[in-house]
């Protein structure tokens, strides 16, 4: 059994990957996976936990020792990680229970059949291998029940794919009825927050002070303690450990309604009112903070300075009144608590306006029904009195002390307003704005039911490069000190609040004051006092119609921000991500003039008119430089393949294929074709395209030919093919229309599962685009972050990514589209998803990254001086090299190997240390390869100059001390000229042979390119001896080697082309011999040096008509081009013919030396005569027979 990487149980079978147990097995086997509390609950167990063994402990030990047959045993955690356990604990994330089908290094040991083990005997769990399993060739091992292989060779999913490719893979079932399903809302859980509890702790007994009611949650018990309040409906209590002091208080267990966000609860303030609190005290507005938490969705703050003078003087005036108005408001506030003390009043909240006339008039009559009380003395008597007096002066105090709350309150909107008007005109960011509102006689949004139908500022800027082309529209809310956003109730996404895609949405189709701007005619305007014929009128129709056509074309910017005032007059500006799930939220209804979504006609028109402007670009580009003759030759090319498309034939049948599949696609709506359906024949038409443009290329560039128009093909080649997509450009264009749409409305479909755990999602993507913020802000600031918090942050991150690819895979799977049109879909999701969860995941794996190589490079300090000490020595050895050099000496090789060695030996032993480091991080696979990745860069600016410097020292004196073995040898150096000179010369009489028409002998020919073969082996050796001798390192003597096998090219590599040529024309069948493939990649390598291509030809010389064409025709994939294409890579990276022959002949299997295939090849050539002559005897007989 396996996990994948989105969490999911799978059973490897044979060669089936399967996700529900077979039927076969249902009966002999049993495969469960039971799920148990991570962690025992806090304190002792009680007697119910030890009568049923329900604390984990218990549990894991009662299910292992009771199984009797093969199965797994696992746990699914709170972080919705799959944990395994042996006989007696959970294993921690990532191990995994010996002698399971999964081993201990993580790896599948496939298991082909089952078997049943003995019976336990209740003291341990049996878990038994299968006979046989399967190793790295595919064959099974074969070994005794219950002993175990090593490490198994494939990862779960690798071996699913190979078995896949071993047997049908529609065996592969589709992820439904799974055995062990993560839970979505387990992969959306933010850390620590509070979750209705699992169904294991509602069956557990509901501690003192609270009972358990049907469903299965707790709730405060108010037959025991009558003076408290029950729980309103909808909520329940939480269990928590650190009340267990308290546990007779049931008012001590935190309330919880669904949908609260983390860390916060539900506190009583009186009757039977309930307000939302965390640790800091209440919170003033609890539904907005249930629904949407806007600290999640911004992005940034920036301090906007004040450009417009007028404004900052009133400004600085309305900050200097707000600040001597809040100091009287403190006055009047300590008279007022003052009084409250008298009253026993406790919240000055308690003395707003509204409410104030009630709270007054209950505390007249309180005093008076103390007053007609008999038995009072005169003092308590006189102190009622006192206090009823005092009535009118609390009514004062409290009227002035709102009357104060009031004017400051307007005194911060009219700061923020002031601050976001002069961001709106600010000419530096936006040129040409205009003030849409606040204008003379607009309805203020204080005045409406909730303050939350209109913006309280609309500025409109027209297009301009500051905006990117486009018309903008933008909407300010404006807070002033201590305000907080509004929320509003709305019918399609339900409450929502102020900052929020949603909330912009729908208050941007109601805003009245917008309405009535938008749909302003001249009389209206001269009514609010605006004469249309102004500057200022003429800028506002302009602006009033570009929004208006840019809103209906879809072409309409907008922007959502928030001016915030502090005391002092400082005015924020702050950004909100205004995406849903990574696509921009759309506003449709612009203060109701109503935008609908283009049609696919409408997308392909304007796709077409773009393609049209692109092609002209393009021929313009082609025609641009060529001279008269030229361009008269293009246009008369183009006028040939015109006439030609004309031609009854395939093409015409093709084409008439086409269009009726475009019609069917066109009308596809009407049809009711399906997704499916609609994608296969967008595939078919696509194809057929592509075959149509082969076939008319193909066919104009022959014309070309036989008209006789001399004209360049790749010139040629291009223009057709500008003039095929012009004159398919309406089709092609409607295919790209109908592409996007199917992808759009398949990746809608894939996207539904979401609409299940909207609320869980929504609360993650808030959270983990926070802890981005967060992370951005400590950076920003010189903080570190703790690297333990950020992987966790990352795993749960990739967990969610990896979840919901596997949910858009399954449904895209449903939908049988094209692979190229899942792919697409999937890239779309992907792509909305980079904005939300995968900018968390890059912003967490960054500075994993960055804080592990610190880390790392931190380790390294303990030994800095020792690596410091390393590299300045061998610079210096490189200083003596060159300078040895200069001087024509050489230094002496031992000190530069010794130098270069201690170099290696430095650069192991850091490898070693950061590898060690590394893992102890714990880091995720791709966070390891980038942190090495990252160290090895740094080594190499540290070492790498420097033991490059070194190993080119070692070589060149390597190949010195060849060269001067070969010149010692005086009688071989004469030899080695002779036999050059006479290959060459042979070569020159076998290629003038050639040149007149006549055929070389075959055994000459042979004899030569055998004799250079043979020459070139020898060579090698002697060679090699003295390298050997020099007791260089592998690295150096191949480096050496690679040098001298240069050195023979340049000597032979000619001559060797030559003969070999000869022989493949005489006997092509040879072609197929390791040897003549290497020679051939081999002078290939010495051509490319000197600028001839693979044909004996200045690649710069103009190719005849047509050879482009012949060099695209696509080869067929034989043994023998595989073979060539392996050659020329071996060659390319420097390895002698000799060697590519040895390689390639095990590459067949042949794994014989340069003689033995030489000798065999003489052979094989002679049996092969021999054939021939028997073939031919009876021939030649039968001939005669015929001939008497």
């Amino acid at each position: 059994m396996v996990q994948n990487t989105a969490g999911e149980l799978r059973l490897l079978r044979g060669s089936e990957s399967i996700i529900t147990i077979p039927e076969s097995l249902r009966g002999e086997y049993e495969f469960t996976i039971h799920t148990h509390p991570e962690e025992r609950l806090p304190g002792p167990a009680s007697e119910y936990e030890t009568s049923t063994a329900a604390a984990t402990g218990d549990s894991m030990r009662l299910d292992v020792l009771h199984k009797v047959t093969p199965h797994i045993e696992a746990v699914i955690g709170s972080d919705g990680q799959v944990r395994f356990f042996d006989d007696s604990e959970v294993l921690p994330a990532g191990t995994h229970p010996e002698g399971g089908p999964i081993d201990r290094q993580g790896r599948v040991v496939p298991v082909r059949d089952l078997i049943a083990a003995k019976p336990s005997d209740g003291t341990a769990p049996s878990r038994e291998m299968a006979r046989h399993t399967r190793g790295p060739d595919g064959e099974p091992y074969r070994h005794d029940p219950g002993n175990l292989p090593g490490a198994g060779p494939y990862l779960d999913i690798h071996f699913a794919q190979l078995d896949a490719q071993a047997a049908d893979p529609n065996r592969i079932t589709p992820a439904d009825n799974q055995v062990a399903p993560q839970q979505a809302k387990d992969v959306y859980k933010t850390p620590h927050e509070p979750l209705v509890p699992s169904k294991q702790d509602r069956e557990a007994p509901a501690p003192p002070g609270l009972y358990r009611g049907p469903d299965g949650l707790l709730h405060r018990d108010v037959s025991r303690f009558p003076s408290l309040a029950p729980d309103p409906p909808g909520t329940w209590r939480e269990f928590n450990a650190d009340d267990r002091k308290d546990i007779n208080h049931a008012n001590r267990h935190h309330l919880h309604a669904e949908g609260d966000r983390e860390g916060t609860w539900r506190q009583w303030i009186g009757g039977e009112k309930y307000a939302l609190a965390d640790d800091h005290g209440l919170i003033k507005n609890p539904e907005t903070v249930r629904d949407s938490d806007i600290e999640k969705l911004q992005e940034r703050d920036e301090r906007h300075d004040i450009k417009n003078t007028d404004i900052g003087k009133e400004l600085t005036k309305t900050s200097g009144d707000r600040i001597a108005l809040g100091d009287d408001r403190k006055v009047i506030g300590i008279e007022a608590r003052e009084l409250m003390n008298l009253f026993g009043i406790e919240s000055i909240h308690d003395l707003k306006q509204g409410e104030l006339e009630g709270l007054l008039a209950a505390k007249a009559k309180e005093i008076n029904d103390e007053l007609g009380k008999s038995g009072l003395t005169d003092v308590q008597k006189q102190y009622l009195e006192h206090l009823s007096d005092r009535i009118p002066e609390l009514r004062e105090v409290a009227t002035e002390y709102n009357a104060l709350g009031k004017d400051l309150v307007d005194l911060s909107k009219a700061m923020a307003e002031m601050g976001g008007l002069d961001y709106g005109i600010d000419p530096s960011r936006f040129p040409g704005a205009v003030v849409l509102t606040p204008y003379e006689g607009m309805i203020d949004g204080k005045l409406n039911f909730d303050g939350s139908e209109t913006f309280d500022i609309i500025i409109g800027v027209p297009a301009s490069d500051a905006t990117g082309g486009r018309t903008l529209i933008i909407f300010i809310e404006c807070k002033g000190v201590g305000s907080e956003t509004g929320a509003a109730n709305t019918a399609e996404y339900g409450r929502v609040e102020q900052m929020t895609p949603q909330y912009k949405v729908r208050t941007a189709a109601i805003d009245q004051n917008l309405i009535r701007f938008l749909n302003e005619r001249p009389e209206d305007m001269i009514a609010r006092g605006i004469d249309p014929q102004s500057d200022i009128g003429k800028a506002q129709i302009k602006i009033r119609e570009d929004i208006i056509a840019s809103h209906l074309n879809g072409t309409l910017e907008d922007r959502y921000v928030l001016a915030h005032a502090a005391k002092n007059g400082d005015i924020t500006i702050s950004y909100f991500n205004q995406d849903v799930d990574g696509v921009r939220l759309p506003i449709l209804d612009l203060a109701g003039i109503v935008r609908t979504p283009p049609t696919v006609q409408e997308i392909a028109l304007e796709l077409e008119q773009n393609r049209v402007r692109e092609i002209e670009l393009a021929r313009e580009r082609i025609r641009e430089g060529l001279d008269p003759d030229s361009l008269r030759a293009l246009d008369r090319a183009v006028e040939i393949y015109q006439a030609s498309r004309a031609t009854p034939g395939a093409s015409l049948e093709l084409q008439a294929r086409i269009d009726a599949a475009m019609e069917s696609i066109r009308n596809a709506q009407e049809r009711g074709l399906t997704l499916n359906q609609l994608s296969r024949e967008i595939s078919a038409v696509n194809g057929d395209l592509g075959r149509l443009q082969k076939l008319e290329l193909e066919r104009g560039l022959e014309l070309l030919r036989t008209s006789g128009i001399e004209l360049n093909p790749s010139l040629a080649r291009e223009m057709l093919g500008l003039e095929f997509h012009d004159g398919h450009r309406g089709t092609l264009a409607y295919l790209d229309a109908a592409t996007r749409h199917l992808v759009q409305e398949a990746a809608a479909i894939a996207r539904e599962y979401r609409a299940e755990y909207r609320t869980e999602r929504q609360r993650f993507l808030g959270h983990m685009l926070g802890q981005v913020r967060e992370l951005e802000d400590a950076l920003a600031k010189g903080k570190t972050v703790d690297l333990a918090e950020l992987q966790k942050d990352y795993g749960r991150v990739q967990q969610a990514i990896a979840f919901e690819r596997t949910q858009e895979a399954r449904a895209l799977a449903k939908l049988g589209l094209q692979p190229e049109h899942v792919q697409k879909a999937r890239d779309l999701l992907d792509n909305e998803r980079s904005h939300t969860l995968g900018r968390a995941q890059d912003t967490f794996g960054r500075e994993i990254v960055r804080q592990a190589e610190s880390k790392v490079l931190e380790a390294r300090e303990r030994d800095g001086l020792e690596r410091e000490q390393v590299r300045e020595r061998a610079l210096e050895r490189v200083r003596e090299v060159e300078a040895a050099r200069e001087q024509g000496k050489e230094l002496e090789l031992g000190r530069v190997r010794e130098e270069y060695d201690a170099v290696t030996n430095q650069i192991e032993k850091d490898r070693a240390r950061d590898a060690e480091v590394v893992r102890s991080l714990g880091l995720a696979p791709e966070h390891a390869e980038a942190v090495t990745r990252s160290l090895e860069d740094k080594r190499a600016e540290t070492f790498g100059k420097a033991r490059e410097s070194l190993g080119q020292e070692i070589v060149r004196q390597a190949e010195s001390r060849v060269l001067e073995a070969r010149e010692r040898d005086v009688p071989e150096r004469d030899e080695r000229a002779r036999f050059v000179e006479r290959v060459r010369e042979n070569a020159r009489v076998m290629e003038g042979i050639v040149q007149e028409g006549e055929t070389p002998n075959l055994n000459a020919v042979q004899t030569n390119y055998d004799a250079i073969a043979q020459r070139i082996a020898l060579e090698r050796e002697r060679d090699a001896r003295v390298l050997e001798s020099l007791g260089l390192t592998r690295e150096h003597a191949e480096m050496a080697t690679r040098a001298l096998d240069a050195e023979r090219v340049k000597t032979y590599g000619r001559e060797l082309e030559v003969f070999a040529r000869e022989l493949d024309r005489q006997q092509p069948y040879r072609a197929n011999d390791p040897r003549v493939i290497a020679a051939r990649a081999v002078d290939g390598r010495g051509r490319d040096a000197r600028g001839i291509d693979a044909r004996g030809q200045d690649p710069r010389t103009p190719e005849p008509p047509g050879a482009e064409q012949r060099t695209q025709q696509p080869m067929p994939n034989t043994t023998l081009e595989r073979q060539r294409e392996l050659a020329e890579g071996l060659a390319r990276n420097g390895l002698s013919p000799e060697l590519i022959a040895i390689r390639l002949s095990m590459e067949i299997g042949q794994a014989q030396s340069a003689a033995e295939a030489i000798r065999e090849r003489a052979a094989a050539e002679s049996a092969d005569r021999t054939r021939a002559r028997e073939r031919e005897g009876p021939a030649r007989g039968q001939a005669r027979e015929r001939g008497n």
